[in-house]
């Protein structure tokens, strides 16, 4: 409560320490204790327990809500695993975050401070790009993207699809010049590298030289 009248939610809190002791949330505060909270050190694993996290997270599984809703698109494009919440209330995001395993992301300060929010995120970049750069860096997550791997709307992993089964839905165009394709099997999107696939590229590029400095270990943590 001390911590987050202060303004800052416990997610981003990640060791607690008394006269340089470690502790954890459950510690009552006396007068003249002096107490030190230290954030991350980039690359971190949720999915390790830690004093102030006993709790590991299952495996990295995004929870975006509508503060970050660009980002949600962008982590699916690299291959995570992201849900998107547009229309909840903060209570009812943060127990779904809680039910579901994943780790909230918002720019939202008071959704985070939720006592039911194990693991999150406050995301401090504006630009969607730069907070895709953000969780990368944060989590160590380079060696694990496997970009366009899911479907950038719904999330459903992608599979791919014998051009002959989809013909009939494709531009003229696109059945001339294109041979591989992918398929939702939520949404029922198809994919296929065109110049749209270009220009992604050149972004996620861009954003992973920009994050390479914390990339983190070969291993990473545990993505599904």
């Amino acid at each position: 409560d001390i911590i987050e009248a202060l303004g800052i939610p416990h997610t981003e809190i990640w060791s607690l320490r008394l006269h340089g002791r470690e502790i954890d949330f459950t510690h009552i505060p006396a007068a003249g204790e002096d107490l030190t909270l230290l954030g991350p050190v980039p690359p971190v694993d949720p999915c390790r327990p830690t004093r102030l996290r006993p709790q590991p997270a299952p495996a990295i599984r995004f929870l975006v809500d509508r503060n970050a809703g660009r980002l949600a698109k962008l982590l699916r494009m690299a291959g995570l695993d992201t849900e998107l919440v547009r229309d909840l209330p903060p209570g009812e995001t943060a127990a779904l975050a809680a039910d579901t395993g994943r780790i909230l992301l918002s720019r939202d300060r008071e959704v985070l401070k939720r006592c039911q929010v194990i693991h999150g995120r406050l995301i401090r970049a504006q630009d969607p790009e730069a907070q895709l750069g953000e969780i990368i860096t944060l989590y160590g997550l380079t060696p694990a993207l496997r970009p366009w791997s899911r479907c950038m709307v719904c999330n459903t992993p992608l599979r791919p699809v014998a051009r002959e089964k989809i013909l009939h839905r494709l531009l003229p165009l696109t059945r001339k010049y294109y041979r591989d394709f992918s398929l939702c099997g939520g949404c029922g999107r198809i994919y296929w590298r065109g110049s749209h696939y270009r220009r992604m590229r050149g972004l996620l590029d861009r954003i992973l030289a920009s994050a390479a400095a914390g990339a983190g270990p070969a291993s990473g943590p545990r993505v599904p």
